[in-house]
């Protein structure tokens, strides 16, 4: 009804409030997303030592798709390198690439902090 439409509008700038609502529940959903990446580099690192390179292509692959669609272009990069070394069964190299991939999600976490703090700003 028009009243309570109305009333909504006099306590709730709707425009802003779903601005920064949608600013802060997507910014939380991205470090849930960075808490997983690290989670499959992890799992990387095992199936390297395990020598099963069909796995770390996998994940690798999983961390590259969860990378780009985060918009984090360094992180997919350097999960494409793993995921090469997984495909081409280099696993010996994989420890490097994984530890790349740790520093690149690290260096990501400031960023995404940033960012929430810029969505839940006045």
């Amino acid at each position: 009804s028009h009243v309570k439409q109305q009333q909504f509008l006099d306590v709730l700038d709707r425009d802003e409030a779903e601005r920064r609502w949608f600013a802060a529940i997507d910014v939380r959903a991205r470090r849930a997303e960075l808490v997983a990446l690290a989670r499959a580099v992890l799992a990387g690192r095992e199936a390297a030592a395990r020598g099963d390179g069909a796995a770390v292509r996998r994940l690798a692959h999983a961390i590259r798709g969860a990378a780009a669609n985060l918009g984090a272009r360094e992180v997919a990069q350097t999960a494409a390198r793993l995921e090469a070394l997984g495909d081409e069964d280099r696993l010996a190299e994989a420890p490097a690439a994984c530890g790349t991939l740790e520093e690149s999600i690290a260096r990501l976490q400031p960023v995404l902090d940033a960012l929430a703090r810029e969505a839940t700003k006045p």
